[in-house]
């Protein structure tokens, strides 16, 4: 006699494909967004409420759409998300504050390009990716041109290294800012009403 199938309960277990990593955002973002467009949430990484939509209704996708998001990342990008109140801010933040997602799809660009025959050596992908940075990373790329015998991948990992020390950084000021000012709200509150 074989066991009956607990209905509903069981999670099923992710594969770590199927979690957002430090180097699969371009397929992870692709894979999510068909997740959730077979539960009807697609609507919410891409709109904000708006004022015509039931606001119950439209809280309470939001929060599953959240939920399903958060399933797919692995421990250290759920910290990112924290601050988030709706999944659009989830999504935004996931998007835009992101090495790794900046690097697959500098990949992609790569792989389209050498796909139409315009194969690259090393040092012009190089050149390619650090002239695609922001300003924020002008430190970093002059001491990455400045270096020599450096590869694609030594390149790739310095820049990864150095976005992982600049969110440790932020985190520890946003948190230490928040300690800060919640201490002196606290004095505040005690001292007497000054005319």
């Amino acid at each position: 006699m074989s066991p009956i199938p607990f209905s509903g309960a069981r999670e099923k277990m992710k594969k770590p494909d199927d979690l957002l990593g430090d180097s699969n955002h371009f397929h992870w973002e692709f894979n999510m967004k068909m997740t959730l467009a077979r539960k009807g949430l697609l609507a919410h990484i891409m709109e904000m409420k708006s004022e015509e939509k039931s606001e119950s209704d439209w809280d309470v996708k939001d929060m599953k759409a959240y939920a399903i998001i958060d399933q797919g990342l692995e421990v250290e990008h759920q910290s990112k998300i924290r601050h988030a109140s709706t999944t659009k801010e989830v999504w935004d933040t996931l998007r835009e504050s992101n090495m790794a997602n900046h690097i697959d799809q500098f990949d992609e660009l790569i792989l389209s390009m050498e796909s139409v025959g315009d194969v690259m050596d090393e040092y012009r992908k190089m050149t390619i990716l650090l002239g695609s940075l922001p300003a924020d990373y002008e430190m970093i790329v002059t001491i990455l041109e400045n270096s020599t015998g450096l590869t694609l991948m030594d390149v790739i990992e310095k820049l990864l290294k150095d976005y992982e020390k600049n969110q440790q950084k932020e985190t520890s000021e946003g948190a230490f800012r928040v300690h800060h000012g919640q201490g002196r709200e606290r004095t505040m509150r005690q001292q007497p009403e000054r005319l």
